[in-house]
């Protein structure tokens, strides 16, 4: 018998789920035809009352301009074709990113959709797009004693309609997003130091297990607008904030997914009492209640490879000789009072996997599950891969606790919404970042719902996307992407440049075939590249800088025919050649 009532149990067969008789696997359920067109993707995750709204709030903002003598604005009138033709204006620039004034965009020459295309084309004009970003404002509530009523009518319908978009399935995992802070005042601003973006607005979010689709969340206002928000009173502040996130769902007997800062006993507690959820949640500094040491004596691990420190060694010295095991797993229960009278039983499940991961569960069992496979590279890039066995209830954890994860990663890789529209105001900063919620949102519809696109890649999305919004909806004809590449080394991006690769350069120039690498010079994170343009840098030259090919998706070959100057140059090269500075003295 373990503190707090535990019993140790390795072999727990069934879960309070299946005991309950609950055996609901259903797959999310997309409320549109699959087969809709990218464009009715779109806008079925937008909130289009709102779009209309915001369509008249821009349109009073331009005729107030005009009445206040600036005649630019005359006959100034902003319809729901004209906010989606903007947004896709937006859309346009986060898939085809250029290190260039926004001007950039409005001048070009044609070659097929892409950054050489004139926006203007499409109807987007630069003075009516900065018109447009001038009368730009969200509808509100009008509620000047609440700090975030510049936003919160927008939340609340962009919230709405993701929860009404489709039908979640049985598994909902929940994680926390970071909104950027670009350098100025943000209401509820908050430093989350092992965030990407570590800086800035934090929303609580619900992604459905299976489609990865956004389907709930929360905007965290600050620990005193926060106290007395619902089941403040019953419970601590990460348990309350997970039954709102969860409470849409009440009844329907799904699973709730959740790393350490959701995971604790009350959270599953509240979770099966309050709402009828059951409940797989990663346990760490939350263990009131909880069997942690007596599980971590168990499934204990090391880190340096199995080597001690000196205070693991002190620490360990107590625990069984067969701890620390890979594939060792170990479990304990309890019954616990719920309301009504009834009893539940909670499963404290540990297993190594390198590292101890201790769990809280009333939804798996400890039955062999699927084993834990991890793949990896080495320097030659040879795959290698490791095996683990594990338990059905950390199988269940590790498939689906990284779908928020997977939804902040996308949204907010190597371009992003703060990296297109560097705005400094924060309601306008909010708005940028939901926009990156939704194209998030419209592309995992499609690649879970469409029969079409089901290997669409997201670069690719980006633009479909940015096409069909800028046009109402026609689909993508030129495209210079979609034209099969030249069967050599070379290809032809624009006019008068040439991309190569270094390893195609050295063989042509006598040398032996070797896969060269260097920090292409356009992207705005050190990336490797292995090519050059050729047309600049003949055979007998030295490149100075390198450039991503067109193989990867980045536009860094588009971004150099366009005048763009490089950000990083290959110093060493120019060193080794003579033609960059001597580091001899001067005489």
């Amino acid at each position: 018998m373990a503190a707090d009532g535990w019993t140790r149990n390795d072999n727990v067969r069934m879960s309070q789920r299946a005991k309950d008789g609950v055996k609901d696997t259903s797959k999310p359920q997309l409320k549109i035809p699959v087969n809709s067109s990218i464009h009715e993707y779109a806008l079925h995750f937008l909130p289009m009352q709102e779009i209309d709204a915001l369509a008249a709030k821009m349109t009073a903002a331009g005729v107030a301009k005009f009445q206040n003598g600036q005649r630019a604005y005359k006959d100034w009138n902003v319809t729901r074709t004209d906010v989606l033709k903007w947004m896709g204006a937006w859309m346009y620039m986060l898939a085809f990113p250029l290190e260039a004034d926004r001007r950039a965009y409005f001048t070009g020459f044609e070659a097929g959709f892409g950054p050489t295309n004139v926006l203007e084309k499409y109807g987007v004009h630069e003075m009516w797009f900065e018109m447009m970003q001038t009368c730009f404002e969200l509808p509100t509530y009008g509620r000047k004693d609440d700090a975030f009523d510049p936003v919160r009518r927008w939340w609340d319908s962009l919230r709405l309609t993701f929860a009404e978009a489709i039908d979640a399935g049985y598994i909902l995992n929940l994680d926390e997003s970071m909104l950027r802070w670009l350098g100025q005042h943000m209401p509820g601003f908050m430093s989350v130091g092992r965030k990407p973006d570590d800086k800035g607005a934090e929303l609580h979010t619900v992604c459905d297990g299976q489609s990865g689709i956004m389907v709930n969340f929360e905007l965290y206002e600050g620990k005193e607008a926060m106290k007395d928000r619902e089941y403040c009173r019953d419970y601590q502040a990460t348990t309350a904030t997970t039954l709102r996130l969860v409470k849409p769902f009440k009844g329907l007997g799904k699973i709730a997914v959740a790393d350490s800062w959701f995971g604790s006993v009350q959270s599953a507690r509240g979770l099966y009492d309050e709402l009828g959820t059951y409940a797989v949640l990663n346990v760490k500094t939350a263990h009131t209640g909880y069997p942690k040491k007596e599980l971590f004596e168990i499934v204990w691990s090391m880190s340096n490879g199995g080597n001690p420190s000196k205070k693991e060694a002190k620490e360990l010295s107590r625990f069984p000789k067969h701890g620390g095991k890979r594939g060792l797993h170990a479990g304990f229960v309890k019954l616990f009072d719920i309301k009504g009278g009834e009893t539940i039983e909670m499963l404290a499940a540990g297993h190594n996997a390198k590292k101890p991961m201790l769990l809280i569960s009333t939804a798996g069992n400890l039955l062999p599950g699927n084993p834990q496979v991890k793949e990896w590279y080495d320097a030659e890039r040879v795959k290698h891969s490791h095996t683990t066995p594990q338990p059905h209830v950390h199988e269940i954890y590790r498939t689906y606790f990284h779908l928020v994860d997977d939804h902040n990663q996308l949204r907010s890789g190597a371009v992003t919404m703060a990296d297109v529209w560097e705005t400094m105001q924060w309601p306008h900063r909010h708005f940028a970042e939901s926009l990156g919620m939704w194209e998030v949102n419209v592309y995992k519809a499609l690649v879970a719902f469409h029969p079409q696109y089901k290997e669409l890649k997201h670069p690719r999305f980006r633009r479909l996307l940015a096409h069909a919004l800028l046009t109402g909806g026609q689909p993508l004809v030129i495209d210079v992407d979609r034209a099969p590449a030249p069967p050599t080394p070379t290809r032809t991006l624009t006019e008068g440049h040439l991309w190569h690769s270094f390893d195609h350069r050295s063989v042509e120039a006598g040398g032996v075939k070797s896969q060269q690498k260097h920090t292409c010079g356009f992207c705005t994170k050190a990336t490797s590249a292995y090519g050059f343009c050729a047309a600049c840098f003949p055979i007998g030259s030295t490149p100075t800088f390198a450039i991503c090919g067109p193989s990867t998706g980045r536009n860094c070959m588009q971004q150099h025919a366009n005048g763009v100057q490089p950000r990083h140059t290959m110093q060493k090269r120019k060193r080794e050649s003579g033609e960059g500075p001597s580091s001899a003295g001067s005489a």
